[in-house]
């Protein structure tokens, strides 16, 4: 019975795909075929080399024993090449750059002078070009480079110059060489480089009364800046043994007293001083403020961590003439 059903069921199954056949008219077939065209061959795919990316090397091989019989070559893209003044430019930027930036919030509050101080001479610092602000003690913390020496105290004042080193010039703290005035070793000392640093004790005279003609003063006022290479480095040796009139020596350093008065004339020449970070090299004094300037300052607190506080006010500010020396010192980083 089964098989009966079966057959049955292809037969129609059968049936139905003949009927379906004959309703399409079959055409009559020709009298002489064609004979039927050759298949045309299939297009063998064909094997792409791998895409190489700019700088891939383009290596060749010994086909025999697989080695490599000469080195990697780049193909190199001229456009991509980097541009010798933007390179410089970067390099400028990122190492020589962070060397003369301002101190931070940060580090301005670790080195505050007392708030008492800033009431107690109220009245004086709202005269125009007048500040406080407190030297910290000198550990050797002032480098040339971004990377910080090691130690408790380095890690407490991270400006640069390591907040021993002071420029009025610009009114902050500044690397030892482009400074004005640095406290170290109890002493006041003038180290800024292409630069006359001449400082006086002028005694127990109030800061308020500091004026171009108080006692103390005339010597500061008339000195005469550089010309030239020779009569600089006459005048810094003059310096250094320390120059005495009317009473006061004038000289690159004086001893560091409570309650005294200071002048100083820092000459701060333009010029060139080339150094170079990273084979870049740039004129360090494009990073400075070169003026001539005659301030006077006083010693107001002197902290047991041997830090100093100083009130200041500024009497001349103007420009400082160009010096030009024959042999600008060249350091690199």
């Amino acid at each position: 019975m089964k098989n009966v059903i079966l057959s049955i069921g292809l037969g129609v199954c059968f049936s139905t795909f003949l009927f379906g056949q004959e309703q399409q008219p079959s055409a009559p077939p020709p009298a002489n075929p064609a004979p039927a065209p050759a298949p045309a061959p299939v297009p063998q795919p064909q094997p792409q080399p791998a895409p190489r990316s700019q700088g891939t090397p383009i290596i060749t091989r010994n086909s025999r024993l697989g080695d490599l019989v000469r080195p990697p070559s780049f193909q190199r893209d001229p456009d991509l090449e980097p541009n010798p003044t933007e390179l410089r430019v970067f390099m400028i930027q990122k190492y020589a750059q962070p060397l003369y930036r301002k101190p931070t919030d940060k580090e301005m509050q670790k080195i505050s002078p007392q708030p008492a101080l800033y009431s107690q001479y109220t009245e004086f610092l709202k005269r125009a070009n007048t500040g406080v602000f407190r030297f910290a003690p000198n550990k050797n913390c002032d480098t040339d480079t971004k990377v910080l020496v090691a130690s408790e105290e380095c890690l407490l004042y991270t400006m640069p110059g390591a907040g021993n080193s002071y420029s009025f010039r610009t009114g902050t703290y500044r690397l030892q060489r482009l400074s004005d005035v640095t406290f170290a070793d109890g002493m006041f000392e003038t180290l800024g480089i292409l630069s006359h640093g001449v400082i006086t004790d002028l005694g127990r005279l109030p800061i308020d009364n500091a004026t171009l003609n108080s006692d103390g003063m005339a010597y500061l006022v008339r000195l005469q800046p550089s010309t030239d290479s020779a009569s600089a480095l006459a005048l810094d040796e003059q310096l250094r043994k320390g120059i005495r009139e009317n009473g006061y020596i004038y000289g690159r350093a004086a001893k560091v007293e409570p309650d005294h008065t200071y002048a100083l004339r820092s000459i701060a020449y333009r010029g060139k001083v080339m150094r170079s970070v990273q084979g870049a090299a740039y004129n360090e004094l494009d990073f400075d403020r070169r003026r001539d300037v005659i301030l006077a300052f006083r010693v107001v607190a002197m902290e047991p961590d041997g830090s100093v506080t100083v009130v200041w006010t500024q009497l001349q500010n103007v420009e400082s003439p160009k010096l030009k020396i024959e042999h600008p010192e060249t350091n690199s980083k």
